[in-house]
C-alpha cells in the first residue's frame, strides 16, 4: 500500500518539476519580465545586425521566447512574454517595412490565447495537485483507521479467549463430576448450557480471527491428502450430536474422492454452511449433502429447504459483515462473516464457492475443489 502511495505522488512531482511550481512565487515577478525582454532583445539585435535580407519578423522565435518565459511562470510568464515580444515586433517592424500590421495583431492574438491555455492548464493541474493531496491524506487516515481496527480486534480476541476458555475449562471439570454423590442436577443443567454458550463465543472470536487473517493475507492453510467423503460424515456427525432433531441426506460420490487440502479448514467451511442452513430453516431443520467427481475437480453441495435468499442480494452474499434476509432473520445470531471466510478458505484451495437460491425454496451451497 506504501507503494501504491508513493506512485500516487508522481503526476504531481513531475509537474512541479516541468513548470518549476515551487519557483512561482512572489521572487519569479522579476524573472517573469527579465527573460523574455533580455530574449527578445537578443533577437531583434540580431535580426538587425546579422539577418536584416530577412525582411519579415522571426514569429516563430517569437513564440519560442512565449514557451521558455512559460517554464519560470506558467501563464503570467507566457503573458509577460507575449506584451514584450509584440511591442519588440512593433519596433523591428519600424526597421522593417515589410512585415504587416495586420501579422502583428494576429500575432498578438495568438499569443494571448496561449497564455491563456497555460493559465487554465495550470489552474486546472492545481485543482488536481489539491485533489490529490487530499486523496493521499485521506488514504492515509483510512489505512491508519483499517490499521487500528485490525489491532482491536487481535486485542480483543486475545483478551476475551484466555477467560473464556478457562470457563469452558471449568463446565467440563463441573460435568465430569456429575456422578459424585451430592451433585445437584439442576446445577448439572446450568452448567450445561454455560457449555453451549461458551462455545458460541469461542465461536464467534475463532471468526474475528479468522477475519483478521483474512484481511492481512495471513489466513493459512495445511495441504495434505485426505478422503473427502469421510471428511463430511465426520462433520454430520459432530453436528448431530448437538442437533438430534436435524434430517441430514447423502448423496456422496463413489469411490470415495482424495483431494489434497487442509481438512480442518474443509470441515469449518462444511459446519459453516449446514450451520447456515438450519439457522435460516425455519421450523423443518433439513439438509441434502452432495458430492460429485467432475472433470476438473469434486463439487460438494449442501441443500436446505429454508427461506431462500432474493436474487439481487446473491452477488454480495460473501461479502464480510453482509447478511441477507428480512429484518427479522438479521436478528438470528451472526456477525455475517462465516461465508466470508468460507470464500477465503476455499480461494486458499484453488476452488470456487457460489450459491444457487429461490425465496421460499431453500438455498444450495456449493464449492469446488480441484482433483
Amino acid at each position: 500500500m506504501n507503494k501504491a502511495l508513493d506512485r500516487l505522488n508522481f503526476p504531481e512531482e513531475t509537474f512541479r518539476t516541468i513548470w518549476r511550481d515551487k519557483n512561482i512565487t512572489a521572487e519569479t515577478k522579476t524573472m517573469r519580465v527579465l527573460i523574455p525582454l533580455v530574449l527578445t532583445f537578443l533577437l531583434i539585435c540580431s535580426h538587425q545586425l546579422f539577418f536584416k535580407h530577412i525582411t519579415t519578423v522571426p514569429y516563430i522565435l517569437l513564440f519560442c521566447i512565449i514557451l521558455v518565459s512559460a517554464s519560470y511562470g506558467v501563464g503570467r510568464g507566457a503573458l509577460s512574454a507575449t506584451l514584450i515580444t509584440f511591442f519588440g515586433a512593433v519596433v523591428d517592424y519600424s526597421f522593417s517595412s515589410e512585415t504587416g500590421i495586420f501579422t502583428l495583431l494576429l500575432y498578438l492574438i495568438a499569443g494571448l490565447f496561449l497564455s491563456a491555455q497555460l493559465h487554465f492548464f495550470m489552474h486546472h493541474q492545481r485543482k488536481q495537485d489539491n485533489t490529490l493531496i487530499e486523496t493521499n491524506e485521506t488514504t492515509k487516515e483510512l489505512i491508519r483507521m483499517e490499521k487500528n481496527q485490525e489491532d482491536f480486534v487481535n486485542m480483543a480476541s486475545h483478551e476475551l479467549k484466555l477467560p473464556v476458555t478457562i470457563l469452558k475449562a471449568y463446565a467440563q471439570m463441573v460435568y465430569l463430576k456429575k456422578d459424585k454423590p451430592g451433585f445437584d442436577e439442576n446445577y448439572l443443567s446450568i452448567t450445561e448450557k454455560m457449555d453451549v454458550q461458551l462455545d458460541k463465543l469461542l465461536n464467534i472470536i475463532a471468526d474475528l480471527q479468522d477475519a483478521t487473517r483474512v484481511n492481512s493475507d495471513s489466513l493459512t492453510c495445511l495441504m495434505n491428502e485426505f478422503n473427502l467423503n469421510e471428511s463430511l460424515r465426520n462433520t454430520v456427525d459432530e453436528m448431530l450430536v448437538s442437533h438430534p432433531d436435524v434430517v441430514i441426506e447423502y448423496e456422496l460420490a463413489y469411490p470415495d474422492p482424495l483431494i489434497k487440502g487442509d481438512r480442518d479448514r474443509i470441515e469449518q467451511v462444511v459446519n459453516n454452511l449446514i450451520g447456515n442452513g438450519l439457522k435460516y430453516s425455519g421450523a423443518e431443520k433439513f439438509i441434502k449433502i452432495t458430492s460429485v467427481i467432475e472433470e476438473d475437480g469434486i463439487k460438494v453441495t449442501i441443500a436446505d429447504h429454508g427461506y431462500g435468499i432474493a436474487p439481487e442480494k446473491q452477488s454480495y452474499i460473501f461479502d464480510r459483515f453482509f447478511r441477507a434476509g428480512s429484518a427479522q432473520l438479521k436478528k438470528l445470531p451472526g456477525l455475517g462473516l462465516g461465508l466470508f471466510i468460507c470464500k477465503e478458505i476455499i480461494k486458499q484451495h484453488q476452488g470456487t464457492i457460489g450459491v444457487k437460491s429461490e425465496v421460499g425454496r431453500g438455498s444450495e451451497f456449493w464449492f469446488c475443489l480441484p482433483r
